[in-house]
């Protein structure tokens, strides 16, 4: 909830600008890097603020970031096999023991006429 109420301050004390921004739009309908940096210019940031770490309620993941093709791909060339986002696969043993064999079933067993 603080976090909405912080957007929604950041938008009320910026409404001049954004009516400009508007405006231009409407105007234009596509608007350059420097007309956008113009229309911005007036907007005084706020401090940063430290990073989000989490709730009692919510806590951070400790899962990394999604890798790219790309990082994956390096990835995998640089050590070996990975598994899916770039994890190590995990190693399973597969059980190389027969089975029975099992005598096949006739169309009368399996209720098939």
């Amino acid at each position: 909830e603080t976090a909405h109420n912080e957007a929604w301050e950041i938008l009320v004390e910026n409404r001049d600008v954004l009516d400009n921004l508007v405006l231009e739009l409407l105007e234009k309908e596509t608007l350059g890097k420097e007309e956008i940096a113009e229309i911005f210019a007036p907007i005084v940031k706020r401090p940063a603020r430290p990073a989000w770490t989490g709730s009692s309620r919510r806590t951070p993941s400790t899962r990394p970031p999604v890798l790219s093709p790309k990082e994956l791909q390096l990835t995998h060339g640089a050590h070996g096999a990975v598994g899916a986002n770039g994890t190590q696969p995990s190693q399973v043993s597969v059980d190389k023991t027969p089975q029975a064999e099992q005598p096949e079933s006739s169309p009368e067993d399996r209720g098939d006429s």
